[in-house]
């Protein structure tokens, strides 16, 4: 097996091995994915999933109540927190991706700055 730890000096290469990613390393990770996993315990971490939606990707979360809101617009799937629960979604995700996909793509205007920001303006 390679050694991730290694310094590669290939543009087409995404580096798993980093603490830390840029907006623009993370929208380049995003772009290579069709889908995220956020086996989360708590939600704090869900800005993530605000990223990949507007990245128009779908997700795969732990039965949270915030992940369950998300995913009853059709936006993702909710699993028990087990790897067997995450395997059965990944194949349901495969399976019905375009549903997912076009959910997503009618939902990520609506987390658009400016279309927040009209939103706000208008309350």
């Amino acid at each position: 097996m390679e050694n991730l730890n290694h310094k590669v000096e290939h543009s087409k290469i995404i580096n798993l091995d980093m603490d830390f990613l840029n907006d623009t390393e993370l929208s380049l990770l995003f772009h290579a994915a069709d889908a995220v996993l956020l086996p989360y315990k708590v939600s704090s971490g869900s800005g993530v999933m605000f990223d990949a939606l507007a990245h128009g990707l779908p997700f795969i979360a732990s039965d949270l109540e915030f992940f369950r809101e998300f995913a009853s617009m059709g936006l993702g799937i909710t699993v028990k927190r087990r790897p067997k629960a995450f395997e059965k979604s990944l194949l349901e995700l495969d399976t019905n991706y375009s549903a997912y996909s076009i959910a997503v793509e009618s939902f990520k205007y609506k987390i658009k700055w400016d279309y927040v920001a009209n939103m706000h303006t208008q309350l």
